[in-house]
């Protein structure tokens, strides 16, 4: 008899801690995304493939009736450069029997492999639940229309003091680079933490400021502070539970939930003015030859 009521009393312990084991693995573990990252050299198929950008600054002479003539700098990324190989990785969610990550969209820029839009979407297959989310909002960019005494030109990230501007006589620069924000990890580190290794995490190239000055032949001139890429250090965000990594059109990211979220991306005047800022390389190239 009185091994009965204790045989009861055990299993109603069992039965109770087992309850309390599943409320603590659903409720107090949440899913969290994970992915894994390779070099893009072993070349793996159904990957999403990227390059981080890096940037260059792109000088064109522009006129409005409100403000005349002016300088035009803007910061501009590209994946065109020597060492990009070094700096381009292959992504995939990681698939397990509990739980998933799912990326439901990787989108580039058109004619590069710099990403523009990252989402992702956990799916938690201890509760069931399977969800989806919207795009984010557009993005516009407006291009001025240049004066023909100007050669739209593009200078590298090299700090200089007064160096002739490409392909524009009697113009000169000043270019002052800042320093690489604390929290950025060296490439290669971030490439050693990546091998092997689920994360939790997307890299962006480290944001950088850089202080621009265009000189004249009339003496005048303008200034500039902006925000620029470089992939020789990575930042990392983490990658949301279901939501979408958005990239800025110099450097940085912005991270949205589903809420709130709708409309398409456009990268398209972006991805031109990419291809511009590759044409007018190749003039400065030819004319360095």
């Amino acid at each position: 008899m009185r091994s009965s009521i204790i045989g009861k009393i055990v299993r109603k312990i069992v039965k109770w801690l087992t309850t309390m084991f599943i409320v603590v693995t659903l409720a107090g573990c949440a899913a969290q995304p994970q992915v894994r990252y390779y070099p893009l050299k072993e070349d793996r198929e159904g990957m999403h493939k990227f390059t981080l950008p890096k940037s260059y600054i792109h000088i064109d002479l522009v006129s409005s009736r409100e403000q005349g003539t002016f300088i035009d700098a803007k910061s501009i990324p590209s994946d065109d450069y020597p060492e990009s190989d070094k700096y381009s990785f292959m992504m995939q969610g990681v698939y397990k029997s509990t739980i998933s990550t799912n990326i439901t969209q990787f989108t580039t820029l058109p004619n590069t492999r710099i990403p523009s839009a990252v989402g992702s979407e956990v799916i938690d297959n201890r509760k069931e639940m399977i969800e989806t989310f919207a795009k984010v909002a557009d993005l516009a960019l407006v291009k001025a229309m240049p004066e023909d005494k100007f050669n739209a030109t593009v200078v590298e990230l090299k700090d200089a003091e007064k160096q002739d501007l490409p392909l524009n006589k009697d113009w000169k620069y000043s270019l002052k680079i800042g320093d690489v924000q604390k929290d950025a990890l060296p490439i290669d580190e971030f490439r050693k933490m990546a091998t092997d290794s689920y994360l939790k995490v997307f890299p962006y190239s480290a944001c950088r400021t850089a202080s621009l000055t265009v000189f004249w032949p009339n003496g005048k001139t303008e200034s500039f502070k902006l925000k620029v890429a470089d992939p020789a250090f990575v930042s990392i965000i983490e990658i949301p539970i279901k939501g979408q990594i958005t990239m800025h059109p110099s450097c940085g990211v912005d991270i949205k939930s589903e809420k709130g979220m709708g409309g398409t991306v456009d990268w398209g005047l972006l991805g031109n003015l990419i291809q511009k800022v590759k044409n007018i390389k190749e003039n400065i190239n030819k004319v360095k030859n």
